[in-house]
C-alpha cells in the first residue's frame, strides 16, 4: 500500500515532486480513477493525474510538460502560455 500523499507510480511520483519543487500544488484528490490534481497558483489552471495510466513513463512527462509547469519555471512565459487557460475559463463563464 502506497502511503498517503504519494502516487503509486514511482515515475509519476518523482514528476510530481519536481513540479511541486516548481511551486505548482499537488492535491490528492481520489474521483473514479483520477489520483489527483496539479493547481497553477498563478492562474488557477489545472491538470488531471491518472491513478492507473497504461504508460506511467508518458504519464509522467505530461506532468512535467505541462504548460502552466513550464511557465513557473520562465517568469517570462506566464502571460503568453497561460493563454490557452485563460480562454477555456472565459467559455466557462469564470
Amino acid at each position: 500500500m502506497v502511503s498517503k500523499g504519494r502516487h503509486p507510480k514511482k515515475s509519476i511520483a518523482d514528476a510530481l515532486a519536481d513540479v511541486a519543487r516548481d511551486g505548482l500544488d499537488v492535491l490528492e484528490v481520489h474521483r473514479g480513477h483520477r489520483w489527483g490534481v496539479l493547481v497553477c497558483t498563478v492562474c488557477g489552471a489545472e491538470l488531471a493525474v491518472w491513478s492507473s495510466p497504461r504508460v506511467p513513463e508518458d504519464a509522467a512527462k505530461r506532468v512535467r510538460r505541462s504548460t502552466f509547469a513550464t511557465a513557473t519555471r520562465r517568469s517570462d512565459a506566464h502571460p503568453r502560455v497561460h493563454l490557452r487557460a485563460r480562454q477555456q475559463a472565459d467559455r466557462r463563464g469564470a
